[in-house]
């Protein structure tokens, strides 16, 4: 089930978050903080096992992290995240920034249309290691 996240969902995120990227996850104050000015999704199976956070200006958003449970990706759930987004009324484009080393991300943004059409030099570090974001954009209008 698909639906709005609230600021009690804030400590489950944050503990998603933490076995989805164990180097770079978020307080759940942080949490607290972005449900409470973003728009949020959840995918719960009672718990919650996947969400995705956007902020939302006009005909445009941003993803700002979707995450799902590694134990049930490929199964259609970020799929499903993302399409809940994009039936933000008026919403246009979708944009987002993913590691360069983040393989798995960008075959799941490449099997739902998403384009490159940029990359911010040295934007990520880990162990550091600088990685290049990649900028993709999403778009639902016709072509």
């Amino acid at each position: 089930m698909i639906r709005p996240l609230t600021l009690a969902d804030a400590p489950a995120c944050h503990a998603l978050h933490a076995i989805c990227d164990t180097q770079t996850y978020w307080s759940t104050s942080a949490y607290e903080e972005l449900i409470s000015i973003h728009l949020g999704y959840g995918y719960f199976m009672p718990h919650l096992v996947g969400f995705i956070l956007a902020q939302v200006a006009q005909t445009q958003a941003d993803i700002i992290y979707i995450a799902v449970d590694p134990s049930l990706r490929q199964q259609g759930i970020g799929r499903l995240l993302v399409s809940q987004l994009s039936q933000q009324k008026d919403l246009e484009e979708i944009f987002l920034e993913v590691n360069e080393n983040n393989k798995m991300a960008l075959t799941f943004y490449s099997c739902i249309d998403c384009t490159s059409i940029g990359r911010r030099k040295a934007y990520y570090t880990r162990d550091g290691i600088s990685y290049d974001a990649i900028i993709l954009k999403k778009s639902f209008l016709p072509c």
